[in-house]
């Protein structure tokens, strides 16, 4: 049996980085040219290098987390596992790099629970955190927006409040019928949910969240480089308005079904943003260069960790 599962995480594996390997070869020809100076050599390197700390992040944000399962994982432990499994996202479906998490947790002695559960927080968390970046930039920001400002502002707005305030209203119905209806399963939920209180750690979550912010913070430079040091192009836009506009992108592209990456759905919403202020073709070759550079770091990593996972002890994690 553990063949077979092997078998078949090698087979994913190997699909996985057919996806990927694809992804690099269609986006580079999409590109527009830029001159290959030491200058831009040097900007890519630095992009690459800071896509692929991302992963990183994330494995440091997750070794936090899990410890509500009592399962204390090393950065470098929690590294091999998330990196080995994150570029499954680039398979159909968005959900194989969560499965392929589980699996390799399995290996190293990770119960499925404490994966799914610290998973299911950090899924959770990086949209919320997305979320807060990014209606910070709608709220706040006139470099995009300036056109729908005080329709935003007015309509929109209350129509958003009063919308939340009647979900609030819903959901808190919802959950009084079946606390009524349904007592006695409630008291086992409770007793569960009792059990797993050490996963709501304020510290463990108030850390992870701040890296989640981090990683957006990350890419708003990303963008900034590359348009100053390989397309060498000046415009008013501020680092903060990178940072928010790729968290819009972002968010698109993690809520539409089975868009694996968020392939060609984040390309889209940057090309929309950044059209009118950095010109249609620019905007395409942006939101490109960044997809390639995202799917470089992605492979480093992988690679890293595979490197790792073979000098590494890492079956004792508990």
């Amino acid at each position: 049996m553990k063949k077979v599962v092997y078998l078949v995480g090698y087979l994913l594996v190997g699909i996985s980085l057919v996806f990927l390997l694809r992804n690099l070869v269609v986006n580079l020809k999409d590109i527009p040219g830029f001159k290959l100076t030491y200058q831009s050599v040097l900007a890519l390197a630095i992009s690459t290098i800071l896509c692929a700390s991302t992963v990183a992040i994330l494995s440091w944000a997750w070794s936090l987390l899990i410890r509500g399962g009592s399962v204390y994982l090393t950065i470098s432990q929690a590294y091999v596992i998330m990196a080995q499994s994150q570029i499954g996202r680039y398979l159909p479906g968005n959900i194989w790099h969560y499965a392929g998490r589980v699996a390799l947790g399995r290996q190293y002695g990770v119960s499925t629970e404490a994966t799914l559960l610290s998973t299911s927080m950090e899924t959770v968390m990086i949209f919320g955190m997305a979320l807060i970046i990014s209606a910070t930039g709608l709220l706040f920001d006139e470099q995009f927006f300036r056109d729908v400002k005080i329709d935003f502002y007015t309509k929109n707005l209350a129509v958003l409040i009063a919308s939340s305030i009647a979900l609030v209203a819903v959901i808190g119905a919802a959950i009084a019928v079946v606390f009524a209806v349904a007592r006695p399963i409630w008291t086992s939920t409770k007793n569960w949910i009792r059990e797993r209180a050490p996963y709501i750690h304020a510290g463990r979550i108030g850390i992870s969240s701040l890296l989640y912010v981090s990683i957006f913070f990350i890419f708003g430079t990303v963008i900034s480089l590359l348009l100053n040091l390989i397309w060498q192009v000046e415009v008013e836009v501020s680092w903060f308005q990178f940072v928010w506009s790729f968290s819009i992108a972002w968010v698109a592209g993690f809520v539409t079904p089975g868009a694996p990456g968020g392939i060609g759905v984040r390309e889209a919403i940057l090309v929309t943003l950044y059209s009118p202020v950095l010109g249609e073709g620019l905007a395409l070759g942006l939101s490109l260069m960044l997809r390639v550079l995202t799917s470089l770091g992605d492979l480093v990593a992988f690679g890293l960790a595979y490197y790792l996972s073979q000098t590494q002890n890492l079956k004792s994690v508990k």
